[in-house]
């Protein structure tokens, strides 16, 4: 994997983008330096532009969401607990190998709430989980999600900051296209 400059190069980018915990947590997790892909869309991300990414598996693509998805947690968890990310993935297999890589997260960002939503679980019982633990950040496939967002008011998503749409190819492929649409909607 190609290295860029360590993740303080950010801020001189865009000045305090970067928190020092984010830094820091990035630095204890053995990511001591950024990836091309990484210097190029975390400042995007931060600035709430649409960025369109087609890079080679292995080249910081999840954390070049992940970076900012945390920076704009820890912004609005303090002040309100309310959903602020959400990333679409094309397979529970795919949604739960972002999950593990947010996971290790939380020991440095303890107010990263995630919740996984995928098949297997009827949507009753993510509702249920949901209102539970009161997610800030849902990691989730289109169908699910889908099916999952019939069941909350519009307002539940009125603080959503980030939405990431990841491996939308394969999304389309799949022929997902009407969850897509009715989810955008």
């Amino acid at each position: 994997m190609t290295k860029s400059g360590p993740w303080s190069d950010i801020n001189k980018v865009l000045p305090n983008a970067l928190s020092p915990e984010t830094i820091e947590s990035l630095e204890a997790l053995k990511f001591p330096t950024m990836t091309p892909v990484q210097e190029n869309v975390i400042p995007l991300l931060l600035n709430y532009k649409d960025v369109a990414v087609e890079a080679i598996t292995g080249s910081g693509k999840t954390l070049a969401f992940l970076v900012p998805a945390i920076e704009f947690l820890k912004k609005y968890s303090a002040q309100s607990n309310e959903l602020t990310v959400l990333i679409l993935l094309p397979t529970r297999e795919l949604a739960k190998q972002i999950l593990d890589v947010l996971t290790p997260f939380i020991q440095f960002h303890p107010f990263i709430k995630p919740q996984l939503l995928i098949s297997g679980c009827p949507a009753q019982e993510d509702l249920e989980k949901y209102k539970e633990i009161r997610p800030n950040i849902i990691v989730a496939t289109p169908g699910k999600l889908h099916d999952f967002i019939t069941l909350l008011p519009p307002t539940e998503f009125k603080r959503l900051e980030l939405f990431i749409v990841d491996e939308a190819d394969q999304i389309l492929k799949n022929g997902l296209e009407n969850h897509l649409t009715a989810i955008f909607q």
